[in-house]
């Protein structure tokens, strides 16, 4: 989509202090996320909604104003309604997994959306039980990428170690999402301790 491509090019050609801020940002969300996840669930949700105007919507005088109306309206509802949300959130997280898992099948058309579907009903309902942990793996995720856009941020103005890590991830399908992956499951852990710690303590 164009705001990525906009998101990654700013990244790329920004002064290397800039990739300081989004890493720090990103280490409070993968530590402290559980204690914070209402703020950034709302500010996830208010990006997607710009996201899916910029996608849909034809370029135009309206196109801004329709993106910032719904991802202010967006942000509102998820903040009010959170642990609706962070519900849903966990449905359309469950809805993307399985979609791979469906394709592999052959399933498309009316199929794969029924399949999507269902997989969001099941990832939701079972959101519902487990609302913190969603949560922390959520904020987990946006923390690593955050720490990623950031070192890339700081490695863009290094040739030698820019041109080393695009040439790895251009040779390799699962880099990317490898060095996504680590950072979300480390994270995931050490908002578990610290909420273990906190009950501890209460």
């Amino acid at each position: 989509m164009k705001w990525v491509t906009e998101w990654v090019t700013w990244i790329q050609s920004g002064e290397s202090l800039v990739g300081l801020p989004l890493a720090a940002a990103g280490v409070v969300l993968m530590v402290l996320g559980w204690r914070v996840w209402r703020v950034s669930l709302a500010i996830t949700y208010g990006l997607v909604g710009y996201a899916v105007c910029d996608a849909f919507v034809k370029a135009g005088d309206d196109q801004l104003f329709y993106g910032i109306v719904t991802g202010v309206v967006l942000t509102v509802l998820s903040g009010v309604l959170s642990n609706y949300a962070v519900a849903a959130a966990g449905g359309l997280i469950g809805a993307a997994v399985f979609r791979g898992v469906l394709t592999g099948f052959g399933l498309h058309g009316s199929a794969l959306w029924v399949g999507l579907g269902l997989a969001f009903v099941g990832g939701t309902a079972l959101s519902c039980i487990n609302r913190r942990k969603v949560a922390m793996v959520i904020t987990s995720f946006q923390g690593s990428i955050l720490v990623v856009a950031g070192m890339a941020a700081l490695v863009s103005q290094q040739p030698g170690m820019a041109a080393f890590f695009r040439g790895t991830a251009d040779g390799s399908k699962i880099f990317l999402p490898f060095i996504i992956l680590v950072p979300t499951v480390i994270g995931a852990f050490l908002q578990a301790a610290d909420i273990r710690k906190s009950e501890a303590g209460n």
